[in-house]
């Protein structure tokens, strides 16, 4: 079996979760494509919705959708970039605070 190629999205605002859905509906099974997505948030806000919020026709909470909602299959962190090593091909991330750090492969 080969070994899967690795995807790392870092951000999961519009384009992000945009990147992750295309990638995952283009997806075949031979393909074995592993993609993780890193955001400080786990959800998306979609901001279309705004007036109806600010008219009082929905309330905020109705404008947020779970990422592991929209994008099954994808691993997510909730996390913050602290580096990157291009060459290395690694991502260092953290919760915001000292001794949380997270490496994922990236091989």
């Amino acid at each position: 079996m080969p070994q899967p190629r690795r995807v790392l999205i870092l951000g999961g605002g519009h384009a992000g979760v945009r990147a992750a859905r295309m990638l995952l509906k283009q997806r075949r099974p031979a393909d074995a494509l592993d993609i993780t997505l890193v955001s400080r948030e786990n959800v998306e806000v979609w901001h279309g919705l705004m007036p109806q919020i600010v008219s009082g026709v929905l309330q905020a909470q109705h404008t947020l959708i779970t990422l592991r909602e929209i994008l099954p299959g994808v691993t997510i962190y909730t996390r913050e970039v602290e580096s990157l090593d291009p060459i290395k091909r690694r991502a260092v991330l953290s919760l915001g605070r000292k001794g949380d750090e997270v490496t994922p492969d990236a091989e």
